[in-house]
């Protein structure tokens, strides 16, 4: 059976993946101004966003089809459980064992989160 996610959807779901490794990395550099500190707080804090969401990309773009319909509900709340719990663990492991600091590091994690807000509104003026 064909797919009903076509190529330029998927393609469209991993620009805007792509795109908040993009800002993780603007805001990273903007922060480099200031220190190299507050420069690798901003990067690792903007990448746990951007690894936590390209997973729960790739596992809801992997069982999108006409024959894995069925399989969709569970995919999402399986991929978003997973994506939570990525989460949290980079979240952890960061502030443990890594000197990091806070404010470059919330800010670029809320700064990426936000591209995914924004590309939900883009997207779904396109529809």
């Amino acid at each position: 059976m064909p797919d009903q996610f076509g190529a330029a959807q998927r393609a469209s779901v991993y620009r805007w993946v792509l795109w908040q490794a993009i800002v993780a990395v603007l805001i990273a550099l903007a922060w480099s101004a200031v220190s190299i500190k507050m420069a690798y707080s901003a990067l690792l804090g903007g990448f746990i966003c951007v690894i936590a969401n390209a997973y729960f990309a790739y596992k809801i773009l992997s069982c999108i089809s006409a024959q894995a319909s069925s399989r969709m509900v569970w995919n999402f709340y399986q991929g978003e459980t997973i994506k939570l719990l990525l989460t949290a663990g980079m979240f952890f492991l960061a502030i443990k064992y890594i000197d990091l600091a806070a404010l470059p590091f919330f800010s670029a994690y809320l700064g990426v989160q936000l591209v995914l807000w924004i590309a939900l509104l883009v997207e779904s003026n396109r529809a």
